[in-house]
C-alpha cells in the first residue's frame, strides 16, 4: 500500500516525487518535495533553510511540522552529498524518519492547510494517528463514520469513557509532587539537552579580525520553557574540522520560582556526523533567572563583534579640525541597543583620503557594556582590508587594542537620528543651529518648497500641450521616482507614452525600459511581468531602428532583464528554464552578470537540473572575459568549492587546491592595485 496514496488525485507532482521517495528509499526526492511546497507558499529567499523559516511565519506552522521539514532537509542535504563518506551514509533509520516527516508534512498540507478529504482512501493505524492530528471535528466524524459501516460489534465496548486518566500523566518539566523543590531544581538541571531550533554555521563566512562565525538559525519556543530574545548565535570554528556545519540547537534547562529556562550557558549545535559546537548567545537584556551582576559580567566577557559597515563621507571632510563622518549602516542584530547613523572621526588628511579613495565599505567593531545607569554604552572601531581601524577613547575608556600595522584615528561622537516628541540637544560638531531658527527655518523652506513644485508642474503641463518631449519625459521621472509629488505608475506611464506617439521619441529605448520598470517592480501600481517584457522586446526593435546605436549593447541589458523577469517571477509566473535561455542570449554578448547567473543557477540547480560542468564552463568564461576582478576571484573560489564538495562534478581535491591558490593570488593582486593607485594619488 503506497502511503503517499491521498496525493494522487490533486497533487500529481508530490505524489510522484513521495512514491519515488519511498519505493526507491531515494532523500533526494523527499527533498525536492519540500522544496515545492516552500515554493508555492511564495518563499523566496535564498536558502531553503531560510525558505522553512520564513513559510512557517506566513502559514502559521505547528512545531511538529517545522521539525518535520528540516528532517528531510538533513537527511536530503546527506543524500545530495558523498555517501562514501562514513559519517555521510544515510542509516536505515535516517529513511524511516526521514519517509515518516515526508508523510507527515503532506497530511497537514492536505488535510489541515488545504482543508481536503478523502473518505475513500485507506490508512494504516499508525498513520490515521498522524492524520488524526491535522483533522477537524467535522472530517473526523466523515472518517469515523465510514469505519462504523459494515464493521463488527464488540458487546464491551465502552460508549462513554468516564475513566479518563489524561490528568495523571506526569509531565516531565513540571515539578512531581513527590518530589522537592531542590530534587526538581536538580532533576531538571540534570536532563538531556533540549533541541530548541535549527542553525547552519559556514565557516568560510568567517569575521577575519575576531574569528567569530555567525549561525543562520531558527527557534522553536515551546510554552512549558521560558526563552529570552536571542539577537544572535556566535562560534569560533577553528578547531572545528568541517567547514559547514548544518543540525540542531540544544540547550540546558534551569529552574527559577518553579519556573523553567533556558540556559543559554549550555547552548550547542550539533550535527548529525557527531559534530558538537558551543555557541555564545548574544541577548541584549537580562536573563529572567539572571541577577544584575551577572548581567554585567555577562556583557564583558562579550568578544569584540562587528556591529555594522560604513563608508566616509568624503565632502564633509573638515582639513581644519581633520575630523572625517562616516555613514553607518547597522547589523539587524544590534540595532535594538544601538541608535547612531554616523560616526565622527579624527583622521589625518593623507589617511582621510584613503578612506575616501578606497572603494569599499568598512566594518565597525565594538564591545558592549553596561554602566552605573543601565544603560548599554559602545566602544565602536573600523576595519577594513587595508587595516585601517578607528577606536574611540570617549570619557576616557581606553581604545581597543591594535597591532603595530593598524592605523589608528579617534571617534569623537556618534550622531543618532533624532526621535520624534523629543528635543533634540545642540551638536557639538562644527556648525551648531538652536532647534527653534532651525524649526523656523525649516517650515518656511517647506512651504516655499511646496509652491515651487506646484509652479513647475503647471509650467510642464503647458509645455507638455505644446509637444515638448522633455517635459513630458521630466513630468513621467517626476511621478516614477515620487520626486517631489506622490509615486503613481500610471501617470508616469501616461506622460511617457506621450513621448513614444510623439515624431521626435516614437524610438526612446530608455523610455520604453521605464515603463517596463513600472510594471515590473510595481511601482505605484500592479505588477505585469507580461507588460514590462512586452515593452522591453519593444525597446530592443526601437533599437534596430534607430541610427548610431550600440546594439549589442542595448540587448545585452535588456535580455538579462528579461531573463530576471521570468526568473524571479516579477509579476509573471517563475520559470528558470525560460530565464536561463534569456540570460544565455546575454551572456553571449557578454553580460558579465548573466555569465554569473548562468554560472550559479548550473552550480546550485535552483529550478533546473544540476550540472556543474556547465557551471564550471561558464564560471572559466568570467575568469578569462577578465573585466570585473571581483567576479573573477568569485568564480575560482565557487570552482574550488565545487571540485572540494563534488557539486555537480566528481570530487577532486588536487583541482579544488588549485583553484583556491588561484583565487589567493588573483585577490592579493588586486588589494595590491589598490594599494598602488592610493600611493600614487
Amino acid at each position: 500500500m503506497n502511503r503517499f496514496e491521498f496525493l494522487k488525485e490533486e497533487y500529481e507532482e508530490l505524489y510522484k516525487l513521495c512514491s519515488e521517495a519511498e519505493e526507491q528509499n531515494n532523500m533526494n526526492k523527499a527533498r525536492q518535495v519540500i522544496e515545492i511546497i516552500v515554493r508555492q507558499f511564495g518563499a523566496n529567499k535564498r536558502h531553503l533553510f531560510d525558505r522553512i523559516g520564513e513559510v512557517s511565519e506566513k502559514a502559521a506552522m505547528p512545531k511538529d511540522i517545522v521539525a518535520a521539514f528540516h528532517q528531510v532537509r538533513l537527511v536530503g542535504n546527506k543524500a545530495s552529498h558523498d555517501e562514501t563518506l562514513v559519517w555521510n551514509k544515510i542509516t536505515e533509520d535516517d529513511v524511516k524518519k526521514c519517509l515518516n516527516a515526508l508523510f507527515e508534512i503532506a497530511v497537514w498540507l492536505v488535510f489541515f492547510h488545504d482543508k481536503k478529504t478523502y473518505t475513500s482512501v485507506e490508512f494504516s493505524p499508525e498513520d490515521l494517528k498522524i492524520i488524526d492530528k491535522y483533522l477537524d471535528e467535522e472530517t473526523k466524524a466523515k472518517y469515523n463514520k465510514i469505519k462504523e459501516i459494515g464493521s463488527f460489534i464488540n458487546s464491551l465496548d465502552i460508549l462513554d469513557n468516564k475513566l479518563n486518566f489524561d490528568n495523571d500523566v506526569t509531565d516531565e518539566l513540571a515539578q512531581d509532587v513527590f518530589e522537592t523543590k531542590r530534587e526538581y531544581n536538580k532533576r531538571i538541571s540534570n536532563l538531556p539537552l533540549q533541541h530548541i531550533g535549527y542553525a547552519i554555521m559556514d565557516n568560510r563566512t568567517r569575521d577575519n579580525r575576531t574569528g567569530l562565525t555567525f549561525a543562520m538559525f531558527h527557534i522553536e519556543k515551546s510554552e512549558k520553557i521560558i526563552f529570552s530574545n536571542i539577537m544572535a548565535f556566535v562560534a569560533d570554528m577553528s578547531t572545528v574540522k568541517s567547514d559547514f556545519v548544518d543540525g540542531k540547537i540544544v540547550v540546558g534547562l534551569k529552574v527559577k520560582k518553579n519556573k523553567v529556562y533556558c540556559d543559554y550557558d549550555r547552548v550547542y549545535l550539533q550535527s548529525q556526523d557527531g559534530t558538537e559546537i558551543k555557541l555564545t548567545a548574544i541577548c541584549w537584556e537580562k536573563y529572567a533567572y539572571e541577577e544584575a551582576q551577572n548581567f554585567k559580567n555577562r556583557l564583558k566577557k562579550m568578544p569584540l563583534l562587528p556591529l555594522g559597515v560604513g563608508k566616509p563621507i568624503r565632502k564633509d571632510y573638515n582639513l581644519i579640525k581633520k575630523t572625517l563622518p562616516f555613514k553607518i549602516a547597522l547589523y539587524k542584530y544590534v540595532q535594538p541597543i544601538l541608535h547612531f547613523d554616523n560616526v565622527v572621526a579624527v583622521v589625518e588628511r593623507q589617511l582621510a583620503k584613503e578612506f575616501c579613495e578606497y572603494n569599499e565599505t568598512f566594518i565597525l567593531y565594538g564591545h558592549v557594556n553596561e554602566n552605573k545607569k543601565g544603560k548599554i554604552l559602545k566602544n565602536v572601531n573600523y576595519d577594513g582590508e587595508i587595516k585601517v581601524v578607528l577606536s574611540t577613547k570617549k570619557r576616557g575608556r581606553k581604545s581597543l587594542p591594535t597591532t603595530q600595522d593598524i592605523e589608528t584615528a579617534e571617534i569623537t561622537e556618534t550622531v543618532a537620528k533624532p526621535k520624534r516628541g523629543r528635543k533634540k540637544k545642540e551638536s557639538t560638531t562644527v556648525e551648531t543651529i538652536t532647534k527653534s531658527k532651525r524649526g523656523r527655518k525649516k517650515s518656511l523652506e517647506k512651504s516655499q518648497n511646496k509652491e515651487n513644485i506646484k509652479e513647475k508642474i503647471a509650467n510642464l503641463k503647458i509645455k507638455i500641450k505644446e509637444g515638448d518631449i522633455y517635459s513630458m519625459l521630466e513630468l513621467g521621472r517626476m511621478y516614477q521616482e515620487g520626486r517631489d509629488i506622490e509615486q503613481d505608475g500610471n501617470k508616469a506611464i501616461r506622460y511617457y507614452k506621450k513621448v513614444l506617439n510623439s515624431k521626435e521619441g516614437k524610438n526612446n529605448v530608455n523610455v520604453m525600459r521605464s515603463i517596463a520598470d513600472i510594471y515590473r517592480f510595481g511601482t505605484g501600481i500592479e505588477k505585469d511581468g507580461n507588460a514590462a517584457i512586452k515593452y522591453l522586446k519593444s525597446a530592443i526593435k526601437a533599437a534596430t531602428r534607430t541610427p548610431n546605436i550600440d546594439l549589442d549593447g542595448v540587448k545585452r541589458v535588456i535580455y538579462n532583464e528579461i531573463a530576471e523577469i521570468y526568473f524571479f517571477g516579477d509579476g509573471i509566473e517563475k520559470n528558470s528554464s525560460t530565464a536561463m535561455k534569456w540570460y544565455q542570449k546575454a551572456a553571449k554578448l557578454n553580460n558579465i552578470g548573466s555569465m554569473i547567473k548562468m554560472a550559479d543557477i548550473y552550480r546550485t540547480g535552483d529550478g533546473i537540473e544540476q550540472n556543474g560542468k556547465e557551471a564550471i564552463k561558464w564560471y572559466k568564461k568570467i575568469i578569462k572575459l577578465n573585466v570585473d576582478a571581483r567576479a573573477q576571484i568569485e568564480s575560482m573560489k565557487h570552482i574550488a568549492e565545487m571540485y572540494r564538495d563534488g557539486q555537480g562534478v566528481e570530487k577532486d581535491e588536487k583541482q579544488s587546491k588549485q583553484w583556491y591558490k588561484k583565487s589567493e593570488k588573483a585577490n592579493q593582486k588586486l588589494i595590491s592595485n589598490k594599494r598602488k593607485i592610493l600611493t600614487e594619488s
